[in-house]
């Protein structure tokens, strides 16, 4: 679902799956804020982008909330696919490993190990064309969950996962 222009929801409660995965399109295709937890949420969140018109372009970028299974999931298939993948201190060691911190086995679906992932810390800027993505780290729900800001058409827009603060 377009939630504003250039901001789409992917994957989630509203597809009758748990994880969310949000999609941005810019200048040199599209960026994802987390990525869900198996192939079939992966697919789920491709056939969304085809249908806004948005699956001939790359995914360029996965920014992963926290380590959990079911937002860093898919790392190493969008990794595969072309994707740099970016998760908080801790926790992309942990994505990088496929350890238990990633609670896969609450999920049923065994995590899958994704090695060099780009790890963030608070006050990083990822430049992607156009866009500026802030990094804060807002620990608690994991150690190194991140909070991404991205200034979108004018519009403040702010990706915690899991996370309130």
């Amino acid at each position: 679902m377009e939630i504003i222009r250039d901001l789409y929801q992917v994957c989630g409660y509203p597809f009758g799956v748990h994880a969310n995965i949000h999609a941005i399109k810019y200048s040199a295709g599209v960026m994802l804020f987390d990525c869900g937890t198996n192939l079939m949420e992966a697919q789920m969140a491709e056939r969304n982008l085809a249908y806004w018109g948005l699956g001939d372009l790359p995914v360029t970028h996965v920014f992963v909330t926290h380590v959990h299974q079911d937002h860093g999931g898919n790392s190493k298939y969008f990794q595969d696919k072309g994707a740099a993948i970016y998760a908080g201190p801790t926790d992309a060691d942990n994505i990088e490993n496929g350890t238990a911190i990633t609670i896969d086995y609450a999920l049923i679906e065994k995590a899958v190990p994704c090695p060099g992932i780009q790890t963030v810390r608070d006050g990083d800027e990822i430049r992607a064309g156009e866009l500026t993505i802030r990094c804060v780290h807002i620990p608690g729900h994991s150690p190194g969950s991140i909070l991404y800001h991205v200034k979108l058409n004018g519009e403040n827009v702010c990706f915690g996962g899991d996370s309130i603060r």
